[in-house]
């Protein structure tokens, strides 16, 4: 900030004035206009990263928008796509994993919502169950 303010009082005052006053060396006022010129070389993969991540609901982590973008035909690094991501705040969702409580054969926390004949696939409170195990010993319990 101090190099761009430098850089718009600089036609108007001494560049050696405006230095001392704000206890800026003079190689690093030089070193960040310079970098303030260089353009962004991953500017293109951010927007496609972006639009990747988004066209997705935000469900892509790193792994799955460098696939994509791959799919695409461009050459990219999966380190360089998972790097950027984080710079730009991208975080894809992660599946929610739901776990029966230790009391799920009670009748107080199951509520059968439908058990099919043939399937025999138990519709829990929070999960669908369609082990074998679990359908058996719920079935036995209901029966």
């Amino acid at each position: 900030q101090k190099a761009q303010v430098i850089q718009a009082l600089r036609p108007f005052y001494p560049i050696d004035s405006l230095l001392k006053l704000s206890g800026l060396s003079r190689s690093t006022f030089y070193y960040r206009q310079k970098v303030s010129a260089l353009c962004d070389k991953h500017a293109a993969l951010k927007d496609r990263i972006k639009a990747v991540f988004h066209a997705h609901k935000g469900r892509y982590g790193y792994r799955r928008v460098t696939a994509e973008i791959r799919q695409e035909g461009h050459r990219v690094n999966h380190k360089t796509v998972q790097h950027l991501m984080v710079k730009l705040g991208l975080k894809g969702l992660s599946p929610v994993q739901y776990k029966l409580s230790p009391l799920y054969h009670s009748p107080a926390t199951v509520q059968l919502y439908g058990v099919s004949s043939k399937r025999r696939v138990l519709f829990c409170r929070r999960a669908v169950h369609s082990s074998l195990t679990t359908v058996a010993y719920l079935s036995a319990l209901l029966l």
